[in-house]
């Protein structure tokens, strides 16, 4: 990484920053906003839970690609 050759291990903890805020940033962030639109024509979904529909969302523009898989039970 670039950032390792201005100073020792930068590079390093910054990677390690980016992929450790995905799912305390920027995760949550895309729930909250992706639930509020659904809750306009009455649905929800979460991460994870058995129910009748499956989403896969798939984000494109990060350093390693990320699928989550949202359960809809409305």
């Amino acid at each position: 990484m670039e950032y390792n050759s201005v100073e020792a291990g930068k590079g390093e903890k910054w990677k390690e920053i980016w992929l450790s805020n995905r799912k305390t940033k920027y995760q949550p962030k895309f729930d909250a906003v992706f639930n509020k639109y659904l809750k306009e024509v009455g649905k929800s979904a979460v991460e994870g839970a058995d129910a009748k529909y499956t989403i896969n969302v798939r984000i494109r523009y990060s350093c390693v690609f990320k699928t989550s898989i949202y359960q809809c039970n409305n």
